[in-house]
């Protein structure tokens, strides 16, 4: 069994939708993204996972579930990857 840990990174958005819409806001958090800090478009997570793959699979599908969210891109902070203080972006 793989032990679970949290993984941070940032999921950017579409500006098609402001993510700090009180309603939008409020679908996200009941969507299961209340591990993220909200910004106009992006949502930074602190994921609890096995894997990083599976921390943004789940985010990027929970975000996506709310009406009108659309992800772009994802930054993951590269110590996650390769211990190193440098930040990667990722198409989603």
């Amino acid at each position: 069994m793989t032990s679970r840990k949290v993984h941070y990174f940032e999921l950017i958005t579409d500006d098609s939708v402001d993510l700090l819409d009180d309603a939008v806001f409020d679908a996200l958090h009941k969507a299961g993204c209340d591990d993220a800090l909200v910004g106009h478009h992006r949502l930074d997570f602190a994921r609890e996972a096995e894997t990083l793959s599976e921390a943004l699979k789940s985010a990027k599908s929970d975000a996506e579930s709310v009406p009108g969210v659309r992800v772009l891109s994802v930054n993951i902070d590269s110590a996650e990857i390769h211990n190193q203080d440098k930040h990667r972006t990722t198409r989603v």
